[in-house]
């Protein structure tokens, strides 16, 4: 009897270790549904995700050989208010006097009471060639600034930018905004 009792205690302690990991990890391969799609219309009038194709060659022959976790859509509690936000790279269409170009934004969709979301656009990429992915931060990571003392512990999931060949940094919520950390030259 003390036997079952210790296995099953054992259950539910790695039940509750796997709960508490998911929840503080980013997921990715987000569909879109229509209130999302509606919302990205206020960040470009033709707005499509960024796909691995659009990527550079050198890009994706980086990632196909060293088998990196590519994203440009994280699902998480970005902010720390228990709904589900959405972070992706969003690829815009303009035409201007030279032709059509794209360039690329880094938004964030917040879920809001009601499962309605706002939009916030972190930066903006001016050439689609560039080469940027995303990668979640788990929840509690000391994340350290390039070249400076300076270290912050994220307090809720961070969004890692990485600029290939370039630079990469981490989003991440405090005192009801978004900040920036460069991480990397």
């Amino acid at each position: 009897m003390a036997n079952k009792n210790i296995l099953f205690f054992l259950f539910v302690l790695i039940f509750v270790i796997f709960i508490s990991m998911n929840d503080s990890q980013a997921k990715t391969g987000v569909t879109l549904n229509k209130d999302m799609k509606d919302v990205l219309i206020q960040v470009c009038r033709e707005a499509s995700l960024v796909a691995k194709s659009d990527l550079n060659v050198e890009m994706r022959n980086y990632l196909d050989e060293n088998k990196e976790n590519y994203s440009t859509v994280l699902k998480g509690d970005f902010n720390g208010d228990k709904l589900g936000d959405i972070a992706l790279l969003v690829k815009c269409k303009s035409k201007n006097t030279k032709g059509v170009r794209s360039t690329e934004k880094l938004a964030i969709l917040l879920q809001e009471a009601g499962g309605k979301y706002r939009i916030i656009v972190l930066e903006e990429y001016p050439y689609i060639d560039d080469s940027i992915y995303l990668r979640a931060i788990t929840l509690g990571k000391i994340i350290r600034e390039f070249d400076s003392s300076k270290k912050i512990i994220l307090r809720n999931i961070g969004i890692e930018r990485i600029y290939f060949e370039k630079s990469s940094g981490v989003f991440y919520w405090e005192n009801g905004q978004f900040h920036y950390i460069q991480t990397s030259d």
